[in-house]
């Protein structure tokens, strides 16, 4: 055996191995999260953010699946029509859903609570030269993770405006499209899909992603950052342009700095560069592995520098990350692993800002809840299941929510009111609606890894590696419906791609068929 066919043999095996692994793992993920959803449907309601649990109708989406999927193979001739219009009205198109979204802004003209306007008045405060958040006790000496979001929106607050929110959603709103339109261009150029621009139109109107465009908090601009590191980086696979790993590894290290739940992107695409590494034996992808890696960390070494420069106080490691895993795996009058004062800030507090005496303390919770479900492992399986439904399998995953809790809901006009009340009826139609939209995902999605892996590179894989990420990331960290709706945003192509799959196979072998029969006669 020659050296040449030695190495491609071994490419090969490589690349089936990191395939089929990604595809195992997401696909038995997409198989349980599916399950649960047909099952039992979750809801998050009040200020508390308690969750309740209510049964689902496994006949329904079952019925609606084969509804969908017959009638995507019965429309199969048609879609290029639809597309085809799409792409001629593409602008047009994605004006009238830029202004959708600024009027929904306008109508429910939301201020931000809690943790959003603990962040907007630390960057006025920061505009002003008031350094008491960074002071011990104050916010920012508890949660420096915050740190890069305050400069954010002291720079967009410098620029519009002291508490100039409005400005902030509109941007969110330009942000949210830009992110759709990125991730449609990454689709199309891992050749996942052909055309973008019906992509980019159908993931801005999953209203779940695009209502968080009235949530100051960095989650649409961390989402823009994200989507258009990934774009750069496969454009740098594809020629080796320096210029856009330098714009990728800035990107994923901007989306960090925005909210640390993007580093799972940015662990994804570097497990993307290490498998080019080791496949193609392209060393320049472990370089640039290495890149994103000392980027994001002298992203970090800056922004703490240059805080202690302008506040002239230093930037302490506040709660520890232990603290967080010890209460995603408590219980909650939430639910399973959700927020509790317990054993995050409280806990710090009782412990003097101690950040290693908390840890240890945490560290301790942890080794006991472990030792509890492994004792008790039909507690263990009860415990997360739950967990994960909170936050999986949740339809609106907390959209809704997000705009009940921070205005009275008699300041909205009837329309808002029946979305956003408690009882309303569109709100109603919209939790069913996305109910059915979730499950659909979830299935297609995994027809999509399934029936569809050996086309699949892994490249065109990256956005199921971050999925299963975000999906063990959250099953020890805290659970919360704001998290997981970007990681579900990211299974929705899949989605469309398992029901073409599907629709196509049931065209030619059915339909196609029943006429052929039915012209012989």
């Amino acid at each position: 055996m020659t050296g040449k066919s030695a190495d491609s043999k071994w490419q090969k095996r490589w690349e089936g191995f990191c395939k089929t692994a990604v595809i195992a793992i997401g696909g038995v993920l997409l198989g349980l999260l599916w399950l649960g959803s047909v099952v039992f449907t979750a809801r998050v309601s009040g200020v508390e953010e308690v969750t309740r649990f209510h049964r689902d109708s496994l006949l329904l989406h079952v019925a609606v699946i084969g509804v969908v999927t017959v009638l995507g193979a019965a429309l199969w001739k048609q879609r290029q029509k639809v597309l085809d219009f799409i792409e001629r009205h593409f602008h047009g198109l994605l004006l009238c859903v830029a202004a959708a979204y600024a009027l929904w802004v306008l109508s429910v003209a939301l201020w931000p609570i809690a943790d959003q306007r603990s962040v907007l008045e630390c960057a006025a405060g920061l505009l002003r030269g008031d350094v008491s958040p960074w002071e011990k006790g104050g916010y920012l000496y508890c949660y420096p993770n915050q740190n890069g979001l305050v400069v954010f929106y002291a720079g967009l607050q410098f620029l519009f405006g002291e508490g100039n929110v409005l400005a902030i959603q509109f941007l969110n709103v330009l942000a949210a499209l830009a992110s759709a339109v990125c991730f449609a261009g990454f689709l199309r150029r891992t050749a996942f899909l052909s055309r973008s621009k019906p992509m980019a139109l159908l993931l801005l109107l999953y209203l779940p992603m695009m209502f968080y465009v009235t949530f100051a908090y960095g989650t649409i601009p961390g989402l823009l950052l994200a989507m258009l590191g990934l774009y750069c980086q496969v454009r740098y696979l594809e020629n080796w342009n320096g210029w856009f790993l330098a714009a990728s590894a800035l990107c994923f290290t901007g989306a960090v700095l925005l909210k640390s739940n993007y580093l799972i992107f940015l662990v994804a695409a570097v497990i993307t560069f290490l498998y080019h590494a080791l496949r193609q034996k392209k060393w320049r992808c472990l370089v640039a592995a290495l890149v994103l890696v000392i980027t994001n960390s002298l992203g970090s070494f800056a922004l703490e520098a240059s805080l202690e420069q302008v506040t002239g106080q230093q930037i302490e490691k506040g709660v520890p990350t232990a603290a967080w895993v010890a209460m995603g795996v408590e219980e909650s009058p939430r639910a399973p692993g959700w927020y509790s004062g317990k054993y995050s800030l409280q806990l710090f507090q009782k412990n003097g800002y101690d950040t290693e005496k908390t840890a240890a303390l945490a560290s301790e919770t942890i080794k006991e809840r472990m030792g509890i479900f492994v004792q008790e492992p039909g507690y263990a399986v009860e415990f997360f299941a739950k967990k994960t439904a909170s936050i999986w399998n949740e339809p609106t995953f907390q959209s809704l929510w997000i705009q009940q809790t921070r205005k009275p809901h008699q300041d909205f006009s009837r329309p808002v009111r029946s979305l956003l009340g408690e009882g309303g009826l569109l709100g109603r139609v919209y939790v069913k609606f996305f109910d059915i939209v979730q499950s659909l995902v979830y299935f297609f999605a995994l027809c999509a890894l399934v029936l569809g892996r050996k086309k699949l590179t892994f490249v065109q894989l990256t956005p199921i590696l971050v999925f299963i990420g975000g999906f063990l990331f959250h099953l020890v960290w805290e659970a919360k419906g704001q998290y997981t709706v970007v990681y579900f945003f990211l299974l929705l192509p899949y989605a469309v791609k398992g029901l073409g799959i599907l629709a196509e196979k049931l065209h030619r072998r059915v339909l196609c068929g029943a006429r052929e029969k039915f012209a012989h006669r």
